[in-house]
């Protein structure tokens, strides 16, 4: 597969985990979700995604 591909896809994937957490969170409001540990796997993911290094 190309790196574009690959990519995108992930991106396409990953953004409809997050709606669908976002839809399930905003109408059923579970537990608190610490907002560091959001803040972290966000970076965590943009980290593996766009290496700097």
């Amino acid at each position: 597969m190309k790196t574009i591909e690959f990519i995108f896809f992930t991106w396409v994937f990953f953004g409809m985990i997050v709606a669908i957490i976002f839809i399930f969170v905003k109408y059923k409001k579970p537990k608190k979700i610490p907002e560091a540990n959001m803040e972290n796997f966000r970076f965590v993911k943009f980290k593996d995604l766009f290496p700097d290094e």
